[in-house]
């Protein structure tokens, strides 16, 4: 998809690393009620009754509780809860040198 996308946010001047484009695609249920389980042990509820976001927090410890504690505030005015947290796997070995730093 990205060798079509010719504006900022499919290329930038590392050819190893883009701009930051991004694909917006459907919640993959599936996957989504394994992480839950295997992860916190929970049942999700059905599809469409829930929601996951990404989340891009400080690497600092104590930042990094800082910004769940605020999140969980908002969740929690908005009348919902937070099942729990997952750092999501990453491999970063293919970026540029520009990204990695």
């Amino acid at each position: 998809m990205l060798i079509r996308m010719s504006h900022r946010g499919g290329c930038g001047c590392d050819p190893n690393s883009g701009d930051g484009a991004g694909v917006l695609v459907g919640m993959p249920d599936a996957f989504m009620r394994s992480v839950a389980m295997e992860r916190f042990g929970k049942e999700l509820p059905g599809a469409g009754e829930y929601c996951v976001g990404n989340i891009f927090f400080p690497k600092d410890e104590a930042k990094m509780a800082a910004g769940k504690d605020i999140m969980e505030g908002f969740v929690k005015r908005a009348g919902l809860s937070v099942m729990g947290w997952r750092k999501v796997p990453t491999d970063n070995s293919m970026l540029g040198k520009v990204r990695r730093n």
